[in-house]
């Protein structure tokens, strides 16, 4: 975890859009930034997920996203939208890189409820004694 925390979810389909009004497409390994309101930020991530097209009267709009932050926050975004931009000058990343990230985070969160089990298991021998 880290600084990638709070934010919210998409607002829309205006913001990344080609010069025909069509969404910029995407597919996993995308390089985005992220923005959050509560930090005023932009954090850098990676698509790792594709998880529904999003769909309008033209056709398809854009997607829902699983992304992983490069602090190894994960959160699912929709691109496009106001506050998921692609990442300028960054190349996308490749299935081994998305395949890495994806364990790294998988780590992360393992290491974290080992974290939390320790804690708890402190605070008992400490209630008791």
């Amino acid at each position: 975890g880290g600084e990638g925390g709070g934010g919210g979810g998409g607002k829309g389909a205006q913001g990344a859009q080609g010069a025909h009004g069509s969404p910029v497409p995407v597919s996993l390994g995308t390089r985005v930034d992220v923005y959050f309101e509560n930090t005023d930020q932009w954090y850098p991530g990676t698509f790792v997920e594709e998880l529904k097209p999003l769909l309008g009267k033209g056709g398809p709009m854009g997607a829902a996203f699983r992304m992983i932050f490069d602090d190894n926050d994960e959160r699912d975004v929709t691109y496009p939208s106001s506050d998921c931009r692609l990442r300028e000058g960054s190349p996308t990343r490749d299935d081994a890189e998305i395949h890495r990230r994806v364990q790294e985070r998988a780590q992360c969160i393992m290491e974290e409820e080992e974290a939390v089990k320790k804690a708890a298991a402190l605070a008992d021998r400490v209630a008791v004694a």
